[in-house]
């Protein structure tokens, strides 16, 4: 488990994260959402010990991250937005740091290479952006670390990578682990997410599971007659509106619309959880 209570992180002066409070869980995959620059990179970091809250506290599985230990090592992995490779081979890359995560598979690092169409024996000098970012996203999968953060992941990726790398993703989590995927590219994360966190100007505005939401509210193309409308945005089949969810059934969640919702709408989209169990404590 991951838990942050109260942090706040400052850069030259400029406030970035103020008085985040979380909880993140084994076996769940979480979307942390944001514009940019909103704080969500900086959050990773913090979690992952590069760097180190001004107030507040974080634990990973009970440990403190900016101590930086040995077994906490071995335990996160962190793919950023960008990334810098050594001029070696991909089987030399695998050579020198495999060995720091134990339970690292060389069998699973293969079959992600192949599913980016990438060849084991190529140099890493000779990939372009996009297929670096696949080879880092494949070694993250292979590595097999409890706690696997995600920074932007599908940037620079094409169609049929992105749908690769939402085909890979399943497969690694189970009831051990747990994956923060940080992004503003929401449509990218349909159909993967558990739980969804949006911040705002530094500050966590949204906390609920994907369970929660479809249950509280309501996505479609025409409201009920008398339903308060939440939110509304016209699109190729007319408008699209959201409200509370009084079906009784649980709703299709459309990531994009909840965000612009939350957005602009936040605190009466908030009220109707106000109810249910948050996992944010």
């Amino acid at each position: 488990m991951i838990a942050l209570k109260e942090v706040s992180f400052t850069y030259n002066k400029t406030r970035v994260l103020e008085g985040v409070t979380e909880v993140f869980n084994p076996g769940q995959i979480y979307g942390l959402l944001g514009d940019n620059g909103v704080g969500k990179t900086t959050l990773l970091k913090l979690m992952t010990g590069l760097l180190f809250p001004q107030a507040g506290t974080i634990t990973v599985q009970g440990s403190v991250p900016q101590y930086r230990h040995p077994s906490f090592l071995r335990s996160v992995f962190f793919v950023p937005d960008t990334a810098f490779f050594p001029g070696i081979t991909i089987a030399q890359y695998v050579e020198g740091y495999a060995p720091f995560y134990p339970q690292f598979s060389k069998k699973q690092f293969i079959h992600c290479l192949t599913a980016f169409n990438i060849g084991y024996d190529n140099d890493i000098e000779a990939l372009s952006f996009g297929q670096k970012k696949k080879l880092l996203l494949s070694f993250a999968l292979a590595a097999n670390t409890p706690y696997l953060f995600l920074d932007e992941p599908t940037n620079g990726l094409d169609i049929l990578s992105r749908a690769a790398f939402k085909e890979l993703l399943p497969g690694y989590i189970d009831e051990t682990k747990c994956v923060i995927i940080s992004t503003h590219q929401v449509n990218d994360l349909s159909n993967l997410l558990d739980h969804v966190s949006i911040l705002r100007k530094g500050r966590l505005i949204f906390s609920q599971s994907i369970e929660a939401i479809s249950r509280q509210l309501l996505f479609g193309n025409e409201a009920a007659p008398g339903a308060e409308i939440l939110f509304a945005e016209d699109n190729l089949r007319g408008r699209a509106t959201l409200t509370g969810n009084n079906s009784g059934y649980p709703s299709g969640v459309n990531l994009e619309m909840l965000y612009k919702a939350v957005m602009t709408n936040g605190e009466k989209i908030n009220q109707l959880f106000a109810h249910t169990q948050n996992i944010a404590i």
